[in-house]
């Protein structure tokens, strides 16, 4: 995600920004929480990614505080229909229209439902000179998606009575400066206040690790632990580091060890020229002509954790059984239930966006549903899980275009086993705020940088609200869109004179009352004076 250059955060709200711009439909909710573009030599890219003897299993520590807006069942509920019987044409049709129109080489598609596979396919070229064709056993890097399975390896630590998830992180990281009051728990949940930030391209020694957390300080954080969420691939790096302190192991060597073999993962990898042998899709970017391959794979060990694991759509649908049977695989219990309710019980949530995020996993609503699982973009590919589980469905989707929409092909897979019938419309009363109503959310909103020094000496990166005249509006360098009401302190972000919305909005309040945050794809911005 080699030499750093610069620390990202620069450009990162821009970019995001930019891509929901492009991803129309995306509701806002791009999960793909690192927002890659192409390398330059100037600036790095953001990221977004037991032993297998039983173990010793003590009772899960619930999590400390109730939360409520996002029920998950694990039963599949849902008959399965005879696979000859389902026409799967209008997926493929939506897979190659999609490829189409977004520039996309290859692909992959795997779906199962209730255990049992329904539809794997692959799709277009993994190697766009050499017309290699993509297959279900092809790798792709799998961004943030990693995250799910460093949540897996520390919560095998969990259950061997090695780590407390309610500890605070300095029990198990004494170089980790940035509070004592930060536990595991938060770390797993994107609630501890730590800022985001993600380097591509950095050290691959056996300290590579240890250094990037001791060098996190306590301006790292920019909210109290456990107030608010807020994405951060650097409190997932930590998670990592945690698990090679108390496995003793490098956590490469720890994931590749206890990890992927336990779950029947056998391909899954973090090593490239690995992956290489085994045929992995290069990564692309779209240009004006034709995909633009990635000209330089990123690569920092102290990346590792938070989005840069290799996989396949066969491998991801072990991962994604393992999680609607609650951690059973293959008639063996390989983590306990409780811990896998853990992970998908929301610890944190963001209620007027109707998101929540357990540990490492995320949990929203969609027509009606609730969706778990979680997207992952890394340079040159995109990549999304999602679980149905109220019907047993699990879809996995594999690319390797730099920030394809993946969710689309997702909902076209649920279009095939939802009964979506058209409900009367709900009539909603918008909010009617007047001038005075809507100036209070003026400010300025700052997307919080979790390294310690920003390089490239240029201030931090931050979306300015006003009024321009009687319309509230957001704005970045040469950018302004439109905020308009739909609900308490939500707002949909327009194009000016669009008839759609890009993205959805929410600020957030203090105890006080005060605005204080703008909750935006999956970010917390800070507001300032």
């Amino acid at each position: 995600m080699g030499i750093q250059r610069r620390i990202v955060v620069q450009g990162l709200l821009l970019s995001m920004l930019l891509t929901v711009l492009l991803l129309t439909g995306a509701c806002g909710l791009l999960g793909a929480e690192d927002i890659p573009t192409q390398p330059t030599a100037t600036a790095a890219l953001p990221t977004l990614i037991p032993p297998a003897e039983s173990l010793a299993t003590p009772t899960i520590p619930a999590q400390p505080t109730a939360t409520a807006g996002i029920a998950v069942t694990s039963t599949g509920a849902t008959t399965i229909e005879a696979v000859s019987e389902i026409d799967f044409a209008p997926l493929v049709a939506t897979i190659e229209q999609q490829m189409a129109v977004q520039q996309v080489p290859g692909l992959a598609v795997a779906v199962y439902q209730n255990g049992v596979q329904l539809f794997a396919q692959g799709f277009g070229v993994a190697d766009v000179a050499e017309n290699r064709a993509v297959t279900p056993a092809t790798l792709f890097r799998i961004g943030s998606i990693t995250k799910l399975l460093t949540t897996i390896g520390l919560m095998q630590l969990v259950e061997a009575g090695q780590v407390e998830l309610d500890a605070p992180v300095v029990t198990y990281l004494p170089e980790f400066k940035v509070s004592d009051q930060i536990t595991v728990r938060q770390l797993l949940s994107h609630s501890s206040g730590l800022g985001d930030a993600a380097i591509p391209y950095g050290r691959t020694d056996p300290a590579a690790l240890h250094d990037y957390v001791a060098s996190l300080t306590p301006s790292s954080a920019f909210a109290p632990p456990g107030t608010l969420f807020s994405y951060s691939n650097p409190g997932f790096n930590t998670v990592g580091r945690i698990i090679e302190v108390v496995s003793g192991m490098p956590y490469a060597d720890y994931m590749s060890t206890q990890v992927f073999p336990l779950l029947g993962m056998t391909h899954t990898t973090f090593r490239r020229d690995v992956a290489l042998e085994q045929g992995l899709a290069l990564g692309y970017y779209p240009s004006r002509d034709a995909p633009m391959p990635v000209d330089r794979d990123p690569d920092n060990g102290a990346e590792y954790p938070a989005g840069f694991a290799f996989s396949s759509v066969e491998d991801l649908a072990r991962l994604a059984l393992f999680l609607l049977n609650d951690g059973a695989l293959d008639g063996q219990q390989l983590l306990q239930p409780a811990s896998v309710q853990a992970m998908k019980s929301p610890v944190i949530l963001v209620e007027p966006l109707e998101i929540g995020y357990g540990l490492g996993l995320l949990l929203r609503q969609r027509g009606g549903e609730t969706i778990i699982g979680h997207h992952g973009n890394i340079n040159g590919y995109a990549a999304t899980l999602e679980l149905l589980p109220s019907h047993g469905l699990a879809v996995i989707v594999l690319s390797n275009r730099n920030n394809f929409e993946v969710p689309r092909i997702a909902r076209a897979v649920a279009d095939l086993f939802i009964d979506r019938a058209e409900a009367a419309p709900v009539a909603t009363q918008l909010p009617d705020l007047d001038e005075a109503a809507l100036a209070a959310y003026a400010g300025r909103y700052v997307m919080p940088n979790a390294m310690p020094t920003d390089l490239s000496g240029q201030e931090a990166e931050a979306m300015t609200v006003a009024m321009r005249g009687r319309r509230l509006t957001a704005s970045l360098p040469g950018v302004t869109f439109e905020l308009r009401p739909v609900g308490p302190d939500l707002f949909d972000l327009y194009v000016p004179q669009s008839a759609e919305p890009v993205t959805r909005i929410a600020f957030m309040r203090d105890a006080s009352g005060a605005i204080a945050y703008m909750s935006f794809s999956l970010h917390a911005l800070m507001r300032v004076e």
